[in-house]
């Protein structure tokens, strides 16, 4: 970098995050003072990805353009205003332009191979401080005490969430355990999650032997949420009578499906009066490089830091989708809006998982 750096003799203008993990600013600087004409320009608010704070991402698109024209039209001094489009137009033309390049790209795998091949990487969170945190916070929303709550986990994956609920009321000594049911697009996500379970309630059988407790009631389907509200199929319609659920999760689920809308309704339909749903989403242009560098910067072997790379590698492929259209982040006031037309009330919103998730709970 540095030899390059010296034959350049354009102007040369480095972008930095200040709370960026991967960056060393030294580092730039050496390259900036071994460079003919260079400049740093540091966004004291951005990380590594500068999409995933808006007025950081704002500063750093206005800071660019600004040098544009200051080196094409000759300017001695930076432009003083620099114009941005209208904001509503925008967003409308950037939708535009997302469904042309989703209708344009060819994808060489369904769904649920490419979620089976993820969940097989997302075990490594449960060793993950930051992860750890967003599952009790989740935990935490539910209000606690699940004696006797009939519980619908929605996109279970492996089982991490559903196991964290259960233990929980293991510890709680209620004399009547939960019924919960777990619904995931895949078998292998599925067979995790029973296997967890049942390990779980091993532990309950064995209590209830010696004390008289009873133990939970279990329940797993495979679903594929995107079904809901066509017209044909088994699962136009959440298989569950109205007001079955007392508590509906549904973990960083709704980003990956074509109409989340449908699927909140029926939660809506199938919660209790007075029920709680909470929902989550990494939130648009998320940046995960923190969670990342805290995890790799506490492990000692090699085979650890390698999972984490598998799983950012991931995570990497589930941005590219983003990017692609064929997902979609939610922000928390996006998240409590879809909330609220579905016709829940109370929706609160709260952030976790390194600050990269939004967590919305509402009343039924």
């Amino acid at each position: 970098t540095l030899k390059d750096a010296r034959r350049i003799s354009s102007p040369i203008v480095f972008f930095c995050g200040g709370n960026d993990p991967w960056v060393d600013l030294t580092d730039v600087q050496e390259v900036v003072n071994n460079a003919r004409d260079a400049e740093i320009v540091v966004i004291e608010e951005a990380k590594h990805e500068i999409r995933e704070n808006a007025s950081a991402s704002k500063k750093a698109f206005r800071e660019v353009v600004a040098r544009v024209v200051k080196e094409a039209w000759g300017l001695d001094t930076l432009p003083k205003e620099v114009r941005s489009p209208d904001r509503k137009a925008m967003f409308a033309q950037n939708r535009i332009e997302r469904e042309r390049l989703r209708q344009s790209t060819r994808v060489d795998h369904t769904e649920d191979q490419f979620w089976s091949e993820y969940l097989g990487r997302y075990v490594l969170l449960e060793h993950v401080k930051d992860y750890s945190e967003y599952i009790d916070l989740v935990c935490d929303l539910a209000g606690g005490d699940l004696a006797e709550k009939v519980v619908l986990d929605a996109g279970c994956g492996n089982g991490m969430l559903g196991a964290r609920l259960l233990s929980r009321a293991a510890r709680g000594g209620q004399e009547m355990r939960p019924v919960y049911v777990g619904l995931d697009l895949t078998r292998s996500g599925l067979r995790d999650s029973m296997r967890r379970h049942s390990e779980i309630e091993r532990g309950w059988l064995r209590a209830e032997l010696s004390n008289g407790l009873r133990a939970a009631d279990f329940a797993y389907s495979q679903v594929d949420f995107d079904q809901l509200g066509e017209a044909t199929g088994d699962w136009s319609k959440l298989r569950f009578a109205d007001e079955t659920f007392d508590v509906v999760f549904c973990s960083l689920v709704l980003s990956y499906l074509k109409r989340p809308e449908v699927l909140v309704s029926e939660f809506r339909r199938i919660l209790k009066a007075g029920g709680v749903c909470i929902v989550s989403s990494m939130k648009p242009h998320c940046d995960v490089s923190i969670i990342y560098k805290n995890f790799v910067e506490t492990r000692e072997t090699e085979e650890d830091v390698q999972s984490a790379r598998n799983l950012l590698s991931g995570v990497g492929q589930i941005k590219q989708k983003e990017d692609l259209g064929f997902y979609t982040f939610y922000s928390g006031e996006e998240l409590a809006r879809l909330m609220k037309e579905a016709g829940f009330r109370d929706p609160q919103v709260y952030q976790s998982f390194g600050g990269q998730a939004v967590v919305v709970r509402a009343l039924a």
